[in-house]
């Protein structure tokens, strides 16, 4: 009896279930687990295999692709009040998503640019308006309308 009281008052005294000379063990062990399992999470993605053990390609992005079909201008007004109005119909041979549709009209080394964003379907055409308030200085003016992935 009087050696399992010294048993129970050396457990007392170490503050803990386990002897000191255990205790180095069992936190180095939790502490390994611990390590292990963080580095496993942390994996790259080209690291990672599928079931048939070769490694797992990332998935591509599929994005709109947007093209510019038809562009037709027009003019109205005069002098002061001169407007440049571009309606251009772009469409989309790619997945669904937002393109940004991107005009300008230059005249006499001076170039205004607008932007707007829209939002396709796949295989959807829209006509897309855009109207530039310019000043008539006479001679030429050019157009270009370009549609992008933003």
């Amino acid at each position: 009896m009087q050696a399992l009281q010294r048993r129970v008052i050396a457990l007392d005294t170490n503050s803990g279930f386990l002897p000191a000379s255990r205790k180095g063990l069992v936190f180095l062990g939790v502490s390994l687990a611990l390590l292990l399992s963080t580095v496993s999470c942390w994996r790259s993605p080209a690291s990672v295999t599928n079931s048939s053990g070769s490694p797992a390609s990332m998935e591509t992005v599929k994005k709109p692709s947007p093209r510019v079909v038809d562009i037709s201008a027009s003019t109205t007004g005069t002098q002061d009040d001169y407007y440049v109005i571009l309606n251009s119909t772009v469409g989309n041979d790619g997945t669904t998503g937002t393109v940004l549709v991107i005009a300008t009209v230059t005249q006499a080394n001076n170039t205004i640019k607008k932007q707007a964003p829209v939002s396709l379907n796949k295989g959807e055409k829209r006509v897309v308006q855009f109207i530039f308030p310019i000043k008539w200085q006479g001679g030429e003016w050019t157009a270009k309308v370009t549609a992008e992935v933003p």
